[in-house]
């Protein structure tokens, strides 16, 4: 009996924060009481609205990988030509690192 109120109770604090979480992502208040059903996860305004935030999502990320991608490509091509410079001029005697 002790066990069966004390889940009620975290759900009911979940589907709290769940409703908070909502408001801070969509912007608009959740309806409170028994005419908003708390099994209710998908309906029409809340998909229509999460499309956009989605799809701005995915865009800001694929922004960010390209130009972090770029990054370390072009770092990449640095390091190696830096080697290589190093080895050839180690090599040919310009300077002398190892012998």
């Amino acid at each position: 009996m002790l066990g069966s109120k004390t889940s009620m109770a975290s759900v009911t604090i979940e589907e709290k924060r769940l409703r908070q979480l909502k408001q801070q992502l969509f912007g608009k208040e959740q309806p409170l009481g028994k005419e908003a059903p708390a099994h209710k996860t998908h309906s029409v305004p809340d998909h229509a609205s999460a499309k956009p935030i989605h799809a701005q999502t995915i865009s800001f990320d694929s922004t960010s990988l390209k130009k972090d991608f770029t990054k370390i490509i072009s770092f990449s091509i640095l390091a190696l030509a830096i080697q290589l410079a190093l080895f050839f001029a180690n090599r040919h005697g310009l300077i002398s690192l190892f012998n």
